[in-house]
């Protein structure tokens, strides 16, 4: 789920159903609902902030139940 401003928050019962990557720091790359976007910051596992304005393909804010993948070693 992210909110208007960009905060991503991870919930359950989604695929692969995996946590944010501790490893994954600001300036790394997200993908979510197969929109890259930049990451601005973490807040541990199951919470980010992204740049909306940095998504490859606009995204329509907020977002519920969308998909994402990224980098194990926070950066792409």
């Amino acid at each position: 789920m992210s909110d208007a401003s960009g905060v991503v928050t991870w919930q359950s019962g989604g695929y692969p159903n995996t946590y944010f990557n501790a490893n994954w720091t600001s300036g790394g790359k997200i993908s979510i609902a197969g929109s890259e976007c930049t990451i601005t910051a973490t807040g541990g596992l199951t919470q980010l902030t992204i740049d909306p304005a940095s998504c490859s393909t606009a995204l329509s804010l907020p977002l519920t139940g969308a998909a994402f993948t990224g980098s194990n070693f926070g950066f792409w």
